[in-house]
């Protein structure tokens, strides 16, 4: 038996523990080989997107927890994507009987446009009405991608409590 500090394929934390597959190359290896450069100990779980990291990625606290994340899910912080409120929409979820869309008619000179657009009695029914992602004067901020009043969506506990 290998010693737990040797730098063997057996002794990475990258193995799956199922079929002794790496995680990385969806392949098996002996135990006994010499560890690759990606040999790990320890598996770090991207807060954001829920991959495994294999670089340090960025390390940051948010309300005195500390998460990691992979430099590419950086872009996503402070946006609707990482945000509490972002998750749900009630315009969409609320069972009520208004429709979320109407057909707009426009006469333009002799032309007349017809469209889709977002109903508005719907609007003030489930957005105007609480959520904390609508703005009277700018609408849906969501559609805009972020606001001010962010906050971090911790999503594996939002899947743990699913």
């Amino acid at each position: 038996m290998h010693e737990n500090n040797e730098r063997i394929c057996g002794n990475c934390a990258l193995k799956h523990p199922k079929d002794q597959t790496c995680l990385i190359f969806k392949e098996s290896f002996p135990a006994e080989q010499s560890a690759c450069p990606k040999f790990t100990k320890t598996i770090r779980i991207c807060a954001l997107c829920g991959n495994i990291l294999l670089t340090p990625g960025i390390l940051e606290s948010i309300n005195g927890t500390y998460i990691n994340y992979h430099d590419e899910c950086a872009k996503y912080m402070g946006t609707c994507q990482t945000c509490d409120q972002g998750a749900s929409c009630s315009f969409k979820t609320d069972p009520s009987p208004i429709p979320p869309v109407i057909m707009q008619t426009q006469r333009k000179g002799n032309m007349v446009i017809q469209q889709q657009v977002k109903n508005p009695e719907r609007i003030e029914a489930t957005c105007a009405k609480g959520c904390p992602c609508y703005n009277p004067t700018i609408g849906c901020l969501k559609e805009e991608g972020y606001c001010g009043k962010w906050t971090y969506r911790n999503i594996k506990e939002k899947q743990n409590n699913a």
